[in-house]
């Protein structure tokens, strides 16, 4: 895996031995996944409090909204010192 810095986003990402290229907007934000072969692989957008707005395609890492972890079995994500409830959960 390569990283930049403590709060950049790796660019590769390594998958079960499958490569992956991630990309993301300015706000640190996994928008985007390609493969080697620059096939894209899938898409997210967010809303400005995290909220996946539109979702497209395999995103296979755990990285999301700001660059942190998402854990979707539980709808939460870890922002360094915190766990963040960042969607509306509909149970009716």
């Amino acid at each position: 895996m390569f990283i930049v810095g403590v709060d950049e986003v790796p660019g590769i990402y390594d998958m079960s031995g499958e490569r992956q290229y991630l990309h993301s907007n300015h706000f640190g934000s996994i928008t985007g996944v390609t493969e080697e072969s620059v096939n894209i692989k899938g898409r997210k957008d967010y809303t400005l409090f995290g909220v996946i707005r539109d979702k497209s395609g395999n995103v296979d890492t755990a990285l999301a909204f700001i660059g942190r972890e998402h854990y979707e079995e539980i709808g939460l994500t870890y922002i360094r010192a915190r766990i963040s409830m960042n969607h509306h959960r509909d149970d009716s």
